[in-house]
């Protein structure tokens, strides 16, 4: 069984012009009951005070190390900050979002608690930009990575995610390609290839809620959602045969993916995932389709 001291965290936070927000971020961890760590704070390529900030904030902590590096998106900078970490566990953190000082705490228990867990999850409270709690976010997973291709976001938030090295160097990096939903595809990635997930029931992870958020560019989302569901399938299949149940799973999916782009007017994508349904799956068009233009 693993012990307390042998758990040594890597904290990696991509940030980019986050000025408002990155500080935040930094103490929430610095504040952390559990000590044993290191936190990366990779910034791609900000042009606003994000770095000197940082800086100012981190001079005498040694347990912070900035890395700077050009702007190439988000799934570019976790990639630099794996690479680059020495922990044997790895926790990542949105520069917007912020711990509650017992996160790392509980993360280490689930794993204490358990040798076979690679990855641990956790509740979330999302909150708007006046502070105040919008959602709870709570979403246990039983280790069916089909659940991974039904919905969404069974792992609330990315911020909530630790796993250990090994899920790194087994399945690699993030997906470069994907310029959202490229956590719920290294999830999934890491479900197929048969790591144990962990969920803690506390609430240690607040997300942070805006106007200027990716989540609001409802066509990138569509864009990348389908993409990202495309990788999952190819990746799918290749590890097991298509049967009826994982049908009834990307079946769903698609019907999610319908949902969300009626509900936001986007009627092309709205077209498309019917489209891509139907060419995977031979779905009857009518079960799919918006009728009387509510969403069933």
């Amino acid at each position: 069984m693993a012990t307390s001291i042998s758990i040594f965290f890597s904290v990696i936070i991509p940030v980019y012009n986050n000025e408002s927000y990155i500080i935040r971020c930094l103490e929430s961890v610095r504040n952390q009951t559990w000590r044993n760590f290191e936190c990366l704070v990779i910034n791609d390529g900000s042009t606003d005070s994000t770095q000197e900030l940082i800086e100012a904030t981190i001079k005498d902590d040694p347990r912070i190390i900035l890395l700077n590096k050009p702007n190439e998106g988000l799934s570019s900078a976790r990639n630099y900050g794996m690479q680059s970490a020495k922990g044997n566990v790895f926790a990542f953190l949105d520069s917007d979002d912020f711990w509650e000082s017992y996160k790392l705490q509980q993360d280490s228990e689930l794993y204490l608690s358990n040798p076979h867990i690679s990855l641990t999850f956790c509740s979330c409270k999302t909150i708007n930009e006046k502070g105040k709690i919008e959602k709870y976010l709570s979403k246990p997973f039983n280790n069916n990575p089909l659940e991974l291709i039904s919905e969404n976001s069974v792992i609330s938030s990315g911020s909530g995610v630790t796993l250990k090295r090994i899920v790194y160097e087994k399945i690699g990096l993030f997906n470069l390609s994907l310029r959202s939903f490229e956590d719920l595809e290294y999830w999934f990635r890491a479900a197929i290839h048969g790591f144990k997930f962990s969920y803690g029931d506390l609430p240690t992870v607040f997300i942070q809620r805006n106007s200027k958020s990716m989540s609001q560019n409802h066509n990138r989302m569509l864009k990348n959602n389908l993409l990202c569901f495309k990788i999952q399938l190819t990746l799918l299949n290749a590890h097991s045969e298509k049967t009826k149940k994982v049908n009834i799973y990307a079946f769903k999916r698609i019907k999610g993916v319908r949902k969300y782009t009626h509900k936001s007017n986007l009627f092309i994508g709205t077209k498309t995932a019917v489209l891509m349904g139907y060419e995977l799956f031979k779905f009857n068009l009518r079960s799919i389709v918006p009728t009387n233009g509510l969403d069933s």
